[in-house]
C-alpha cells in the first residue's frame, strides 16, 4: 500500500512540473514596436495608436513616429 501511495506521488509531482512548464511557455515577452504614420508622403503627428491585444496606447510624434509594447503572433 505504502508502495502505491509512493508511485502515485511520484507521478503527481512529475504532472505538476509539467504543468509548470507548459503554463510558463504560454507567455510571450513583449516589445518595443516602431512605426511612422504617413498620408500621401507627409507624416502625420498627433495620432493615437490602440493596441487591442493589451489596451495600451501610443502618440505619433512630430515626425509621425510612434513607439509601442506589443507581442508577437497576437
Amino acid at each position: 500500500m505504502k508502495l502505491l501511495q509512493v508511485k502515485i506521488n511520484k507521478i503527481l509531482l512529475v504532472v505538476l512540473f509539467l504543468m509548470c512548464q507548459i503554463s510558463f511557455g504560454q507567455t510571450s515577452a513583449e516589445k518595443l514596436l516602431h512605426g511612422k504614420i504617413r498620408v500621401d508622403s507627409a507624416y502625420i503627428s498627433g495620432i493615437n495608436i490602440l493596441n487591442l491585444v493589451n489596451e495600451k496606447t501610443s502618440i505619433s510624434n512630430s515626425d509621425g513616429e510612434f513607439f509601442i509594447m506589443a507581442k508577437a503572433n497576437c
